[in-house]
């Protein structure tokens, strides 16, 4: 599960350990005050307390479970501090932190904040900058993952090498990162669809226009309410979709989704 913590008292961690849940994540975005601009009725501290709280729980039932994880996403205005972040959860017992960019600018508002590099150079120190994370986290016993768009966008991106860091082995094959051959996303309403992305609870998609250019389009196979999620994954259409995603060949809301444009940095 993921969760921004702020509603998770000693009796509600409690039953998260109880339950028998594999891995909770946390979400923030900023090592400073920044994050509770940016998440709104967020408070950084308490996060951070709740952390705590759950791990003492977790030590007091001989428990090692849920895993804690931290979902972190790196926004422009916030990038000067992601070097704080290593020693921010510092003996938190955090086991593995993901850093993701902003992917769907949803109001023109936001475009400042998307890392999204318009060219090679700022593409560089990016991932420089974020590269020098991976290697502060692993000497601090943390493991990073650093999500970011590759450049140029599409199936040719390329990664500048960088011979100091001959030790990584950074780079993966840009894929959809989530999971869609192999995960579904089921809204409140009961409509599966691949993906969050696919499934915005918005009133007017056409009014959302992603990175590329493109108009928002939900993309939704069924509902849940109506037929069984097995008969849904089945379906000729749902399977269709996932073959596109396995052979490359990617159709519409897919085709051009900034997720499907990401590097993962990691040892």
């Amino acid at each position: 599960m993921t969760t921004n913590g702020m509603l998770l008292d000693a009796d509600k961690l409690a039953g998260l350990v109880h339950g028998g849940v594999d891995m909770v994540a946390f979400s923030l975005a900023g090592c400073s005050e920044t994050n509770d601009a940016v998440r709104k009725g967020t408070r950084l501290a308490q996060v951070l307390e709740t952390i705590r709280q759950l791990n003492r729980i977790k030590e007091n039932e001989g428990s090692t479970r849920p895993a804690i994880h931290i979902a972190y996403m790196l926004l422009r205005s916030a990038l000067d501090e992601i070097g704080q972040l290593p020693s921010l959860l510092a003996g938190l017992g955090v086991s593995q932190v993901v850093v993701s960019t902003l992917d769907l600018v949803p109001i023109p508002a936001l475009n400042q904040e998307a890392l999204i590099p318009s060219s090679q150079d700022e593409y560089a120190g990016l991932c420089a900058r974020l590269d020098r994370l991976v290697v502060s986290g692993r000497q601090s016993g943390l493991e990073i993952r650093c999500q970011t768009v590759a450049f140029p966008f599409g199936d040719d991106a390329s990664v500048p090498a960088e011979p100091d860091m001959a030790a990584f082995l950074p780079v993966h094959r840009p894929a959809c990162t989530e999971n869609v051959e192999w995960a579904a996303f089921i809204s409140a309403g009961g409509d599966v669809s691949p993906c969050v992305y696919t499934n915005l609870p918005v009133t007017s998609p056409s009014g959302i226009t992603g990175k590329m250019g493109r108009p928002y389009q939900p993309l939704i196979f069924g509902n849940i309410r109506e037929r069984s999620l097995e008969d849904i994954w089945k379906s000729k259409a749902y399977r269709a979709f996932r073959r596109s995603h396995h052979s490359g060949h990617l159709e519409a809301p897919c085709r051009g989704c900034l997720k499907t444009m990401v590097m993962s940095r990691t040892f």
